[in-house]
């Protein structure tokens, strides 16, 4: 595969500039003109209607962030570290009063 010259690279990215945002158009302007899948529509807002959980009080931020530790760690496990403060949630994402 040949490499672009800095000069090809340039009119690629100009030609994006105005192609992107055209694509985009043509993208709204499809879906606004699609029909709504009523049925579909009425199964998704029937869910909410039989959600009987407590609302959540956090996005969840922070529960992503232990899994992506936990994934991590699974790869390469971290070093110990003497000074760590068993006091608040360790580097595995493990939380002291939840185990």
């Amino acid at each position: 595969m040949k490499v672009p010259t800095r000069e090809e690279q340039r009119r690629l990215v100009r030609q994006w500039e105005t192609t992107g945002p055209e694509l985009e158009r043509i993208r709204r302007d499809v879906l606004r003109g699609m029909a709504y899948a009523w049925v579909a529509v009425d199964a998704l807002l029937e869910l909410g209607d039989h959600y009987d959980a407590m609302p959540r009080s956090t996005s969840g931020l922070v529960e992503m962030q232990r899994w992506f530790i936990k994934a991590a760690l699974r790869l390469k496990p971290p070093e110990p570290d003497p000074g760590m403060n068993p006091d608040i949630i360790d580097c595995a994402g493990r939380d002291p009063e939840h185990g």
